[in-house]
């Protein structure tokens, strides 16, 4: 095997090593793989037009809509699944953006009160800075930034990507919120907040499918985000290596 291969190869070993061990996180991946599924393939896979208002209106679930439809004749189903791509891409943009920008800069930041990644990967690099492999490496004839990036922060990852899977549970949750208040995505762009929002005012007369569906679906985001920490944290982790 050569030496560009080893280490893809010793990540994805390590990776499967995780996933058997731990239950949870296997559960975590999978559901993840599952929203991913949905937020790429979703409208070529959806039985209907998710904007189509040509069904009859207010149809509870039934074999031919599994989620019922909505005020306006459409598909639940295809509208809670084509909503997954805009939501996670709203929630990973955010997280992604704000996690490469201000994590670097927690890591050479000093004295700096700093949003929540900086604060983390500040407090992260000043623990290990004077470690025994990073003062080896600095022995060795590594630049200072040859240290940062290479020994420092492969170390001071794991807790920053804890900190990651939870902030796109609430990216999630945000702009959902934002949408079931008016403030964000508008209708009839298919969003979960959207549908929370618009089925609210039918729970009373018997439509619980409208909110039922979109809410379940957002609630399982949020959940699998959560369950993603640990698991992320481990396969980060140098230390855990086998």
């Amino acid at each position: 095997m050569s030496d560009a291969t080893a280490p893809s190869t010793s990540f994805l070993s390590h990776t499967l090593y995780v996933l058997r061990r731990n239950p949870i996180t296997l559960m975590a991946f999978s559901l993840l793989g599952l929203l991913v599924v949905c937020a790429i393939f979703g409208p070529s896979i959806v039985p209907y037009d998710p904007l189509s208002s040509e069904g009859d209106i207010l149809q509870p679930p039934s074999a031919a809509h599994w989620f019922g439809t909505d005020q306006l004749g459409r598909d639940v189903f295809s509208r809670v699944i084509v909503a997954a791509r805009l939501d996670l891409m709203i929630s990973v943009g955010a997280v992604a953006l704000s996690f490469v920008a201000v994590s670097i800069l927690g890591s050479i930041a000093a004295g700096i009160i700093t949003p929540c990644y900086a604060r983390v990967g500040r407090a992260e690099v000043n623990i290990r800075r004077d470690a025994g492999f990073v003062q080896a490496a600095k022995l060795a004839g590594n630049s200072d930034l040859r240290v940062l990036a290479l020994h420092i922060f492969p170390n001071a990852l794991p807790p920053m990507m804890v900190q990651v899977s939870l902030n796109m549970g609430w990216a999630v949750l945000n702009a959902a919120g934002l949408s079931f208040i008016g403030l964000g995505v508008r209708p009839p762009t298919p969003e979960w907040g959207i549908m929370v929002a618009e089925g609210a005012g039918y729970i009373i007369s018997g439509e619980w499918w409208l909110a039922l569906f979109p809410g379940l679906a957002l609630m399982l985001a949020v959940f699998t985000f959560n369950l993603l920490g640990d698991g992320l944290r481990d396969i980060v982790d140098p230390r855990q290596r086998r």
